[in-house]
């Protein structure tokens, strides 16, 4: 279920190289300059600034949507892990090894995938907070 996440990481590669497109369209402008301290403006009307947020929106978006619905799919998958274990545990069913078996694994599988996806948002969650951080010191 999560082997094929790699589309839905942020792009921070990318995201960086808009930060220097934004930072080189400016002349280098840094932040203790007094043009900037004086007009704050001046860097939130470029097209680079724009365009580096929209790109950030979407870079969001993309994570997010993955997560909820994997998120939705776990959920699922949980409700039927445990509704298969009250199913084995009836006293009234026969119970075989191999359903007991079948169930662990279903089990471990899971719970990989859970751990999977925790990282998968921490990972995202230093990356957008990196390029943010990133941002703010180039740019001001």
């Amino acid at each position: 279920m999560l082997l094929m996440i790699r589309p839905y990481w942020i792009n921070y590669k990318f995201l960086k190289k808009k930060i220097n497109e934004i930072s080189e369209a400016k002349g280098g402008i840094k932040i203790t300059d007094q043009n900037l301290v004086s007009n704050p403006g001046i860097i939130s009307k470029s097209s680079c600034e724009v365009e580096f947020f929209r790109l950030l929106k979407k870079e969001l978006k993309k994570t997010s949507d993955f997560f909820t619905n994997t998120e939705e799919i776990c959920r699922i998958r949980k409700e039927r892990i445990w509704k298969a274990y009250t199913i084995l545990s009836d006293t009234e069913v026969l119970q075989d090894r191999n359903s007991w078996t079948r169930l662990l694994m279903a089990c471990v599988k899971f719970y990989k995938d859970v751990l999977l996806l925790e990282n998968f948002a921490i990972m995202n969650y230093c990356g957008f907070s990196k390029i943010l951080k990133k941002h703010d010191k180039l740019t001001g």
